[in-house]
């Protein structure tokens, strides 16, 4: 949600907020999630924000890592979501977002000896959802 001391929101204002997930043994990341208003709608003689997420890796990386495990493999991570806030109400209407985090590693070791490489590959998922309900 923005600053408490915002007093309106208007198309293409934005704000942000970090979050550190935790992985188990691959380790956790920390998140930049960074939301635009892209629009504002009216409906029923309300007003309702549109509201995109882009997460980028954060800056405030998680010092706390279980193993040594995570710095062997290459990772990608795709994390995006929508808000819809009614501005009357200051209620969520709608909030989802969705992670997709990728772990890649392969053998360096195979590809030396002409071998075709050895590679582990893991992806996790989190999807989020929430609507409000009459």
């Amino acid at each position: 949600m923005p600053q408490k001391n915002t007093k309106k929101l208007k198309k293409d204002d934005k704000w942000s907020d970090t979050d550190i997930l935790s992985f188990g043994m691959m380790g956790a990341k920390s998140y930049e999630k960074i939301y635009t208003v892209q629009n504002i709608e009216s409906k029923d003689n309300t007003r309702i924000a549109v509201v995109e997420m882009q997460a980028i890796p954060s800056k405030e990386q998680n010092q706390q890592q279980p193993s040594d495990i995570p710095e062997m493999f290459d990772t990608s991570d795709k994390y995006m979501g929508q808000l819809k806030l009614n501005l009357d109400t200051g209620k969520v209407e709608h909030y989802a977002e969705k992670l997709q985090s990728e772990w890649l590693v392969v053998d360096p070791e195979a590809s030396k000896k002409n071998q075709n490489p050895d590679a582990v590959k893991m992806t996790a998922t989190r999807f989020y959802k929430l609507d409000k309900v009459d």
